[in-house]
Order: structure tokens, then C-alpha cells, then sequence
């Protein structure tokens, strides 16, 4: 009986160390995704300077989140975003609408991509 119960609390805390684990990566890809969509704002605008600076401040961010997120989600998609922020941080400085516009697009893709893999759905399940 007593290997039940253990079994029991031990699927319990598996179980909630994944909603709270989809929730987190639910927090971080809304706020990148919505820093992304102003610094899309600032290029289309033409307004550099906010766009550098909000740049800078995600791409901080993100080494943050990044080592975060390690945990739950493929290392692969962290090193393309990881690179996309790069990216973008040096076509901003060079005002390089077209690139950084493509870049921000990436980045707005891979964010959502990961949303869609960490899901929880009947197809992540199995």
C-alpha cells in the first residue's frame, strides 16, 4: 500500500511541476513576444534609438530566461532565438530595416513555436 501512495504523490508532483513549468514558459514567450511586437513598432516608425535600447534590454533578458527555459524546452530553439536577438541587436545599430524586420520575424516565429510544442495537448502527451 505504501508504495502506492509514494507512487501516487510522486505522479501528483510530476504532474504539477509541468503546469506550473507550461505557466512559466507561457509568462516568458508573452513578454518577449510583446517586446518584439514594440521593437517591430520603433523600426516600422523609424525610431532607432528605442528600438536599440529595447533591443538590449531583451537580449539581457533573454540570457536570463534562457537558462531557465533549458530546463523545459529544446536547447535547439533557445540557440535560434538566442542568435535571432544577436541578429536583430546588429541590424538595429546599423538601421537595417529590412534585415531587422526579418529578424524580429523570426524571433516572433520561434516564440510562437515554442508555445505550440510545450502545450499541453493529448499530441505532447504521447
Amino acid at each position: 500500500m505504501k508504495n502506492v501512495v509514494v507512487a501516487f504523490v510522486l505522479f501528483a508532483a510530476m504532474i504539477f511541476a509541468c503546469f506550473l513549468s507550461v505557466k512559466y514558459l507561457n509568462k516568458i514567450s508573452y513578454i518577449m513576444y510583446s517586446s518584439n511586437n514594440s521593437i517591430k513598432n520603433y523600426i516600422n516608425d523609424g525610431n532607432w534609438k528605442a528600438a536599440n535600447n529595447l533591443s538590449a534590454k531583451i537580449t539581457n533578458d533573454w540570457h536570463i530566461y534562457s537558462n531557465n527555459c533549458s530546463l523545459f524546452i529544446n536547447h535547439t530553439l533557445i540557440d535560434d532565438i538566442s542568435i535571432e536577438e544577436h541578429k536583430l541587436e546588429e541590424y538595429i545599430k546599423c538601421e537595417n530595416k529590412d534585415e531587422a524586420l526579418a529578424s524580429a520575424k523570426s524571433i516572433e516565429f520561434l516564440i510562437e513555436r515554442i508555445r505550440k510544442l510545450e502545450k499541453i495537448n493529448i499530441q505532447n502527451v504521447f
